[in-house]
């Protein structure tokens, strides 16, 4: 639940809390703080997005002190503001919440492509053998594959657009957010 900034030097000896979401992310197993981006026009001056990080991580709601149980998939964007070293926990915006019935399989680093979209992995929902049975469901929650989406423009109610070129945007009763599917724990 922690994001620290360092020199980008060997001899580097000292590091900054940048952002402290320790009480919000779960920490124990296969679950975490999972993937940090900056937004391809991150620092850019002028841009509206030039404050923004993206965190892909397991969020823990109060109480929840198990592997199993009250556990999210969660992509927030936070901002950092211009001449700040550190993140206000309290900039966070939610753009994923999905629901995780076992602290296993979340996937790993997500990044932005050339295409400008942001890439997230995420696994099979965990447990053994599939056991949530959702490593070929493309109909359920957003697992078992990489999700393919566009953080620039909020559309249909969600808080991200689906890119209409993603492989199963005109495929019925599919998540069109998915990009590839079938994966266990995929990690990039």
């Amino acid at each position: 639940g922690f994001v620290w900034w360092f020199e980008n030097n060997s001899a580097t000896a000292t590091k900054t809390l940048a952002l402290d979401h320790y009480d919000s992310t779960m920490g124990w197993e296969d679950c975490g703080m999972l993937g940090l981006a900056f937004h391809p026009e991150f620092g850019q001056p002028g841009s509206p997005n030039r404050g923004y990080i993206y965190i892909w991580y397991n969020y823990r709601p109060t109480g929840n002190t198990g592997s199993v149980g009250l556990n999210y998939n969660r992509l927030s964007r936070f901002k950092l503001e211009d001449g700040a070293a550190t993140i206000d926990p309290a900039s966070e915006f939610v753009m994923i919440n999905q629901f995780d019935e076992h602290s296993w399989h979340n996937g790993g680093d997500m990044f932005f492509g050339p295409d400008g979209f942001l890439y997230i992995p995420n696994g099979d929902e965990g447990g053994a053998n599939d056991q949530y049975n959702n490593t070929q469901k493309m109909n359920g929650g957003l697992f078992s594959g990489v999700l393919r989406i566009d953080v620039d423009s909020p559309d249909k109610g969600r808080q991200y657009a689906v890119p209409t070129d993603n492989p199963f945007v005109k495929h019925e009763n599919t998540r069109p957010e998915i990009w590839a599917f079938g994966l266990r724990n995929p990690s990039m």
